[in-house]
């Protein structure tokens, strides 16, 4: 079976009020849980999104296989009950799953990594209150399951660490998968509550290696399905949700150096945009609100690259020249972006996208008009990029950056549609494209730097310095952007 469930996590302080509600929708006793996670030394399972368990409901023991799938929401799982009596834990049996799809995802990646079921011992566990309520929604059975515990991981060093946990996972146990969305929606609205992708068993892995967070999560390689328009619309979304919603759970966990994370986020928040262009072409659009909250927080995060521009780059090339000490801004003034990300309009902007995304897998249409449209707009962006390149130094600032938002949307559309190139000239193509992209976004980080330097012309004279380097770097960055916009035009295209 495949499990499809929404997590949300709460302020502290909206405790009582969740428990109260899951209450009044049935779940009135409360369940001891203990599951005891089991990976190798290397961590080899966690790595590759498997996890296996055995945990202890009430009198019973369950063994319980899970993999990741195509979808964030979406696993396979497999559960199986051990007849073993006692509070001892019982022996991992791997081979409890051999008909199930997971199996042969699990002896892979063991084969893979030159490792046995025997080397499999518990890596960590958790000891969890539950308290559930199966509720009927319509066209729906889903379930609530509000966890209150901790996990315990098991640190190489012998050291024992442990990890809060307070949440409410929504499954659905048969049914409309629109039926958890909607649910989630009232949540979001009521508790402030917010979507979380981690799982118990990554919280775990992570703490059991030392670890405070995930690394950034950037974009997959994506595999259309030769099916119909909404099945591709649904893997282009699931793409780009994928990216997103797991770098905005890592940040409203509280991550500190989170620079990184929200260039991730941007690059899924751009490739929703160009996602969202093409499946215009097949009038699949987001509604108006939902387009503003793009184009908004979008923007927000857009301060954060803009500041690291200056930390990064801008202060070192000036401390290069012995510039004099000068007020420049730094990411460090800005706020913590979790105000941005944990907005209740943020977070049921993500929950739209999903929505969008089960509609059209439920498609019937058996349209196929997407991939004619698509090549129709890509020579549109080439035909207009060979006119800009003969007068890339006239033109004015407004359309270079036009220019450069519609190659970004030629790139990210071509990451979607793989299997519409020649594929031995792909990479090339790519490189290509990827250098004309780096010259023109570091002459637009140029222009916005000077734009914000002029702004605290006011407050420090010595900014003054600031602005004469870089009115001379703009320029040098022109003329390189000039000559490889001119040598991209230049490229034969592969569609």
């Amino acid at each position: 079976m495949n499990e499809f469930e929404l997590k949300l996590v709460f302020p502290d302080e909206r405790l009582t009020e969740i428990e109260k509600f899951v209450i009044s929708k049935g779940g009135i006793r409360r369940q001891k849980l203990q599951a005891f996670y089991f990976d190798t030394d290397a961590f080899t399972l966690a790595k590759a999104g498997i996890a296996i368990r055995i945990r202890k409901e009430g009198r019973f023991w369950i063994q319980t296989l899970k993999a990741s799938s195509s979808s964030q929401f979406e696993r396979l799982e497999h559960n199986v009950v051990i007849q073993h009596v006692g509070s001892t834990v019982p022996l991992l049996n791997v081979h409890l799953h051999h008909e199930h799809p997971a199996h042969k995802v699990l002896m892979k990646v063991l084969r893979d990594a030159k490792h046995g079921p025997d080397q499999l011992s518990v890596r960590y566990q958790t000891d969890i209150w539950r308290r559930p309520a199966l509720v009927r929604a319509r066209g729906a059975m889903l379930e609530y399951a509000l966890d209150i515990g901790m996990i315990k991981a098991y640190q190489s060093n012998g050291e024992e660490r442990l990890i809060p946990v307070r949440e409410l996972e929504i499954e659905l146990k048969s049914g409309d998968k629109l039926a958890v969305i909607n649910h989630a929606k009232v949540l979001i609205s009521r508790f402030s509550a917010t979507i979380d992708t981690r799982s118990k068993a990554q919280r775990g892995y992570l703490a059991a290696r030392g670890l405070s967070s995930s690394p950034p999560t950037r974009a997959k390689e994506v595999t259309l399905p030769n099916q119909h328009d909404g099945a591709i619309a649904a893997v282009l979304l699931n793409s780009c949700i994928d990216q997103i919603l797991p770098n905005v759970s890592e940040i409203n966990a509280g991550l500190e150096a989170f620079d990184e994370h929200i260039h991730q986020l941007r690059v899924g928040l751009r490739r929703l945009k160009s996602a969202m262009k093409v499946l215009g072409l097949i009038q699949i659009y987001l509604t108006e609100s939902d387009l503003k909250q793009l184009i908004l927080v979008f923007g927000q995060l857009g301060q954060y690259r803009d500041h690291h521009f200056f930390d990064e780059k801008l202060k070192p090339a000036l401390s290069a020249v012995d510039a004099p000490d000068m007020s420049l801004t730094s990411v460090s003034d800005l706020p913590d972006p979790k105000g941005i990300l944990q907005a209740k309009n943020f977070q049921l902007f993500c929950l739209s996208i999903i929505e969008i995304s089960i509609v059209q897998e439920k498609s019937t249409s058996e349209s196929k008009r997407l991939k004619p449209l698509l090549i129709q707009e890509l020579n549109k962006v080439l035909k207009e990029t060979k006119q800009l390149a003969s007068c890339f130094m006239e033109i004015p600032d407004e359309r270079r950056h036009k220019l450069r938002k519609r190659l970004k949307h030629l790139r990210y559309t071509l990451e979607f549609f793989t299997d519409f190139c020649n594929t031995d000239k792909y990479k090339n193509y790519l490189r290509s494209l990827g250098q004309v992209l780096e010259a023109l976004g570091h002459y637009n980080d140029i222009c916005v730097a000077i734009e914000k330097s002029q702004e605290r012309l006011s407050v420090d004279s010595n900014i003054l310095f600031a602005m004469g380097w870089l009115k001379a770097e703009r320029t040098r960055s022109c003329i390189e952007c000039a000559q490889a916009v001119k040598t991209f035009s230049e490229v034969k295209k592969i569609w």
